[in-house]
């Protein structure tokens, strides 16, 4: 975060009631960035924001002006990506089982693409284009987990069956099948990569190479692909959390500082592989790439305060659900304070609704923390404002930051009030509990 970022976040903290979240447009244009230098030397490609990284107005409408498309994956993510501009044919739908209100509507407007998990839901789709009389360009989902002669990867073979299909089945079967369909056309692949642990350039590399000869095969049997989706998390800007801090002022300001960690020539490796493939195969298929966290979860804080000061913990005003997704990471949170900040100490810091699951850090360097300071925690613009669970407290506020440095209130704080009214259940039975008839 640039310093300018810092003396801005710094202004709204004295102004407005912590805990808030805040996303910087200049982060993602930044990350952005990153994608159109790398992907320079590819004639056709394009990027689809999966919706549930981070749907902020603010985020989504900065997304859409870049040019980017949208990826939806529920019904919710549909809505949200049409409120913010995002039109039909720039949208491409995932997971189907979660869209079940919405299909009629996806299936009448024709949107860009549709990727389909299973061959039952292939055969759905085709059921309901045909009474709307539509053809559908659709997509399907690989999985690569069984190919791999890792055991711990093999015994991920049922999992693969179940969220996406196999590439012998796709080569062997399956493209007999679809080409019987008269209402679908078979236009895209996506390789699911969304794996438990990391991965490397390599493997990716090795997925692609068995992507184009899947669709040579396709092409021999009268199937033409004309896009590869590289979904389920691809890490092209690989950002790691390093555990730093910075000191700012007398005691006031604490931050955990972020930089970015490129693996070496990760997407450039990426986009070799892919070039190579293209020209010994004499295929041009259009790269599509589908990046959350490498886009936005840099652009992200959580600022909250110190609220107790005690030898063995700090009590603050930001709860672990505030987190969302990032809770499992374990962050690490280090403060400098001049020359003292060498010295190491055990220490949690807590949240308001404080037990067990709610410590935020460990191994803490800590020295001079006061009631009232502001913590600032980095790196929290994916999975934390949409997944964060509201158990203890009611919804944060969400601030905008433009690259001028406007500020624009993105959503306000939600009340007690609001937070009670949006959980009643009417009418209701004995003991205040909802009735079901």
């Amino acid at each position: 975060m640039k310093e300018n970022q810092l003396i801005t976040v710094l202004r709204l903290a004295k102004q407005v009631k912590t805990p808030f979240y805040a996303a910087f447009e200049e982060e993602i244009l930044e990350n952005y960035n990153y994608f159109l230098r790398n992907l320079s030397s590819i004639e056709k490609w394009r990027i689809f924001y999966p919706i549930k990284t981070n749907s902020e107005s603010g985020v989504l409408s900065c997304i859409r002006k870049l040019g980017m498309g949208a990826h939806v994956a529920s019904s919710l993510d549909l809505l949200l990506a049409r409120e913010n501009g995002f039109e039909y044919k720039d949208i491409i739908v995932d997971n189907l089982y979660n869209l079940r209100d919405s299909l009629n509507e996806i299936v009448s407007n024709k949107v860009h693409r549709i990727y389909c998990w299973s061959w039952d839901q292939i055969e759905h789709l085709n059921f309901l284009a045909k009474q709307k009389n539509k053809v559908l360009d659709v997509g399907i989902k690989l999985n690569p987990f069984p190919l791999h002669r890792d055991p711990l990867r093999r015994c991920l073979e049922k999992r693969a069956r179940e969220s996406g299909f196999l590439f012998e089945e796709v080569a062997d079967s399956l493209s007999d099948k679809i080409k019987k369909l008269e209402n679908l056309t078979l236009k895209s692949l996506s390789l699911y990569l969304d794996l438990p642990y990391p991965v490397s350039h390599k493997e990716y590399c090795v997925e692609i190479r068995n992507m184009f000869k899947l669709i040579s095969g396709l092409k021999n049997k009268g199937l033409f692909i004309d896009e590869l989706n590289i979904g389920g998390g691809f890490p092209c800007v690989r950002i790691e959390l390093i555990r730093q801090a910075l000191h700012v002022g007398q005691g006031h300001f604490f931050v955990k500082r972020k930089r970015k960690i490129r693996e070496a020539g990760f997407l450039k490796s990426v986009v070799d592989c892919f070039l190579l493939e293209s020209r010994k195969l004499d295929l041009s298929p259009v790269l599509c790439l589908e990046p959350g966290r490498s886009v936005v979860e840099s652009s992200g804080i959580i600022v909250g305060r110190a609220l107790e000061i005690s030898k063995r913990q700090i009590i603050v005003d930001i709860t672990l659900d505030e987190l969302g997704y990032c809770r499992n990471r374990n962050r690490k949170f280090h403060i400098f304070s001049g020359d003292k900040g060498t010295e190491r100490k055990k220490i949690n810091i807590c949240g308001i609704a404080s037990y067990s699951r709610d410590v935020l850090f460990r191994s803490v360097k800590v020295t001079g923390v006061s009631c009232g300071d502001i913590i600032v925690i980095f790196n929290t613009g994916a999975y934390c404002i949409a997944r964060s669970v509201r158990h203890f407290t009611p919804g944060k506020a969400v601030y905008f930051i433009d690259s001028s440095g406007k500020v624009f209130l993105n959503r306000k704080e939600e009340t007690c009030e609001e937070f009670i009214k949006y959980r009643r259940h009417e009418p209701c039975g004995p003991n205040g509990l909802a009735c079901r008839n």
